[in-house]
């Protein structure tokens, strides 16, 4: 695994890397259908991000691109199909988060609580609206600011 990971079991490990397609399927599909642009856009910002993102978090984007297709498919096939069972499932899985940030470096806890926010609100816009306008739906609105996740500075 990465450095900064050093901290963490292979449990906490593979969970870091099933957070973002958590977060696509929780954002993709809380109005029911699980739009393929919404999780194709995910799946291709966990690629750009390996390239792109903060130094810190290259590493981790590389292992979250590389197991992104086998997360996906796994998480898919295990969580209800139905949003109002599925979210408060996910929205509780991603609680967990809070817990390792303190296990891990601060600067990475809070580029990659950056960083996801952003990945949200990317997901979101992937699809939907009426000629570019109203691409954010009420429910992804919600959402968007990952209220679960809680912002490793202590920050809102």
């Amino acid at each position: 695994m990465i450095e900064a990971f050093k901290n963490l079991s292979r449990e906490e490990q593979e969970y870091l890397l099933k957070v973002p397609v958590m977060i696509a399927i929780l954002i993709a599909g809380v109005d029911d259908d699980i739009d393929n642009r919404e999780i194709e856009s995910a799946r291709k910002w966990a690629q750009y991000k390996r390239i792109t993102s903060d130094p810190l978090l290259i590493p981790y984007y590389e292992l979250v691109y590389k197991h992104f297709e086998e997360n996906m498919e796994s998480l898919i096939m295990d969580y209800p199909s139905m949003a109002a069972l599925r979210n408060p499932i996910i929205k509780k899985e991603l609680e967990k988060i809070n817990g390792l940030f303190e296990k891990l470096d601060p600067e990475f806890s809070q580029a990659l609580y950056d960083s996801l926010k952003r990945y949200a609100r990317y997901v979101a816009e992937a699809s939907g609206g009426f000629l570019g306008f109203f691409k954010v739906s009420p429910e992804e609105k919600e959402l968007l600011d990952l209220p679960m996740i809680k912002n490793p500075a202590g920050e809102k």
